[in-house]
Parts: structure tokens; C-alpha cells; sequence
């Protein structure tokens, strides 16, 4: 399994959002991101292209900074 990580989709605020998905790719992960956010109320629609795959790159992602 890889980890994904997305920000930038629609929240219950308009304010930055982010969300870390454990999947085998990036369809379902957004399938996985998307089922979990019509679960609480929120509209989904997030494309497997917006998945971003954590690499072993870095051992850090900051996924939402406060920088408007």
C-alpha cells in the first residue's frame, strides 16, 4: 500500500483542507478520499489526479500551512 496525500477539496468551511489516504493508487484513493467525505456530509468529487503519492523522498509533507 502507498500513502496519498490531498488538499484543496471542499470542506464543511472555506478554508484550506487536507487529508492523508493509505491505497494502491491514486483511483482508489480518490474512490477511498471521496466515499469518506460523502460519509460526513461533504460533497466528494475529488480525481484520482489530484492524489498526491508520498514518496521516501522526505520524511515530511506539510499539507496545509495557513498561507492563504
Amino acid at each position: 500500500m502507498k500513502i496519498f496525500t490531498c488538499t484543496g477539496f471542499k470542506g464543511h468551511y472555506p478554508v484550506g483542507t487536507a487529508a492523508v489516504v493509505r491505497a494502491a493508487n491514486q483511483a482508489e484513493a480518490a474512490d477511498k478520499l471521496n466515499a469518506e467525505l460523502i460519509s460526513i456530509g461533504l460533497h466528494g468529487g475529488v480525481s484520482p489526479e489530484a492524489m498526491i503519492q508520498f514518496t521516501n523522498k522526505t520524511d515530511v509533507a506539510i499539507l496545509c500551512d495557513g498561507n492563504y
